[in-house]
């Protein structure tokens, strides 16, 4: 085969819906092979020129004009192909390329520029066909093994696409880079990610003493470490690969998800910037990027990200409907938060994350009633879900309806054995109800679930020291001072030390608490109490006088102008 020939079908092969000459047209006149049989391949030259200016016209009149002259040119025939499909006449750029089959079975080019041209009009089946045509001719024949993985892989058939992207790897004398990484990409996607890290081997040892890289292989490389639980080196992978592509958006948005995943949301939400303004929209980077703006308290920014990302989706998804309605829940937006968890439901009442969504927005915008009837419809739907059933015990309970609050947290406890939460709910109900015995039960139950659970710890430990077990409370509130160090447990810890004569430790307790919450106007008259206690009145009084100031109930200024009074 001539420079010409190999030159042109690099050129104009493979993107056969372009309306104009292949970018690469003008250098095929320059690289022609001079050399080449005149009487042969003489009249490729004009067809070239023609080609190169833009001319397709032209070039179609005189390659009518040769088949004329040579009318089973097999070669002619293609070009003809090529210029049909340059020009917009998919049916005859089909017929030609048929025709040139027809008149050489063995024309490689042929197949897989007919397979082409049915892939730019949406025919896949026509395109395998085509494909699948020229590995008859040349079962080694790496172009045809490429167009067939990408084939199988849009048709979700992972297994074929790797198999035939491994051929034409084994067969390819070039471009092997790229069909590594593409290969690689593959294997992630068929959740083969040491195989990809094998594959790229060379490139992960380069990478990992920092030489450049080629940013598909640092892509692919970096979900490959990502998916086996690496996030640190995807990261470096990620970075390395953006020295070499700064602005490459599939990079960045693989940069930014990892970045989201391991907690950076600032990180993520710049890194996702550009991918997520780029048209046409990318759902992806505006959906990780809404997700990263909420996440960094830029909630009006977030519900934009989340819209454009529904915009973009062929039908919105549950997950990005979700994000839309928390966004708006945290930017103030209440009516358009309930109507965005409405419309949740309404478009995906088969999931039944969606209806536990809807009673979370709507519990959380003080909408109980709403959010009862919710979780009463998800239920329906899902009787034994047991995250519904916690949300309709929530409901119950803003709602003061504590028998049936107390049934869903025991029924979502029965349905998820090994789930803290309703256990733990169902103890907070218990006390509500006044119940001590059961609730102490509940947050036993808690305990066994998770033994670490500090606010069991801190319920349970205030629970037996209002039953006079003080030397049993103790232990229970330092650990879970020592879990988590807030003002509750604090200030419970404070209670327990103070009833066991340990009025020094109960004071630095109850600073402790006081400092970490302000507002708590209980735990001020409690600090009050225990600086009376150890003598120093004055200072009590002052405690009080602080608490009076910062007290903004009517309640709360009576409790403390009443205990100023008695000192």
């Amino acid at each position: 085969m001539s420079a010409f020939q190999r030159t042109i079908f690099a050129a104009a092969a493979f993107a056969l819906a372009l309306a104009a000459a292949p970018s690469g047209a003008a250098t095929i006149v320059d690289r022609l092979d001079r050399q080449a049989d005149e009487a042969q391949e003489g009249y490729l030259v004009p067809i070239a020129e023609a080609l190169a200016a833009g001319d397709i016209d032209r070039a179609e009149t005189l390659i009518q004009a040769r088949l004329e002259a040579e009318p089973d040119d097999a070669l002619a025939w293609e070009l003809l192909g090529v210029a049909s499909a340059l020009s917009g006449d998919a049916a005859g750029a089909d017929a030609a390329y048929a025709r040139a089959i027809a008149l050489d079975p063995g024309r490689l080019t042929a197949w897989i520029k007919r397979g082409d041209l049915a892939d730019a009009y949406g025919d896949m089946e026509g395109a395998r066909r085509a494909w699948l045509g020229a590995l008859d001719v040349n079962p080694r024949y790496a172009i045809a093994h490429e167009r067939l993985g990408f084939y199988y892989a849009t048709a979700g058939r992972p297994d074929a696409a790797i198999s035939h992207l491994e051929q034409a790897l084994a067969a390819s004398a070039a471009d092997g880079d790229r069909l590594e990484a593409d290969l690689a990409f593959l294997y992630n996607r068929a959740d083969r990610p040491k195989d990809a890290l094998t594959l790229l081997k060379r490139w992960d040892e380069a990478a990992a003493r920092g030489d450049a890289a080629p940013s598909l292989q640092m892509l692919a490389l970096g979900n490959a470490h990502f998916a086996l639980g690496d996030a640190e080196t995807a990261i470096a992978r990620y970075r390395l690969g953006l020295a070499t592509a700064p602005g490459d958006g599939a990079l960045l948005r693989a940069f930014g998800a990892a970045l989201l995943a391991t907690g950076d949301a600032e990180g993520a939400a710049a890194a996702l910037e550009g991918p997520a303004a780029a048209e046409p929209i990318d759902a992806f980077a505006n959906a990780q990027r809404g997700r990263a703006l909420l996440a960094i308290g830029r909630p009006a920014e977030a519900v934009d990200a989340a819209e454009r990302a529904i915009e973009a989706e062929n039908g919105a998804s549950a997950a990005t409907l979700m994000l839309a309605a928390r966004a708006r829940l945290a930017a103030g937006e209440a009516d358009a938060a309930a109507d965005a968890a409405r419309r949740l439901v309404a478009l995906h009442p088969d999931e039944p994350a969606a209806w536990r969504e809807q009673s979370t927005i709507l519990g959380a915008l003080g909408r109980y009633d709403a959010a009862l009837a919710a979780s009463d419809a998800g239920l329906a739907r899902f009787p034994e879900d047991a995250a519904m059933l916690r949300g309709r015990s929530l409901a119950n309970l803003r709602l003061g309806r504590l028998d049936a609050a107390a049934a869903d947290a025991a029924g979502a406890a029965a349905v998820a054995p090994d789930w803290l939460e309703p256990r733990y709910l169902l103890g907070v109900i218990e006390e509500a109800r006044g119940d001590a015995v059961a609730a102490e039960a509940a947050y036993r139950a808690a305990l066994a679930v998770a033994p670490d659970h500090a606010l069991s710890l801190n319920n349970l430990a205030m629970l037996r020291l209002r039953a006079g077990a003080a030397e049993e409370a103790l232990p229970l509130a330092q650990r879970s001072v020592s879990l988590a160090g807030v003002a509750a447990t604090y200030d419970t810890l404070a209670q327990v030390l103070a009833a066991s004569d340990r009025l020094g430790e109960a004071l630095g307790a109850q600073r402790e608490a006081v400092r970490l919450d302000a507002n708590d106007i209980g735990a001020r008259l409690r600090l009050a109490t225990y600086v009376a206690a150890s003598g120093d009145v004055e200072a009590a009084r002052a405690v009080l006088r602080e608490a009076l100031a910062a007290a903004t109930v009517e309640e709360d200024v009576e409790r403390v102008s009443s205990a100023l009074d008695r000192l």
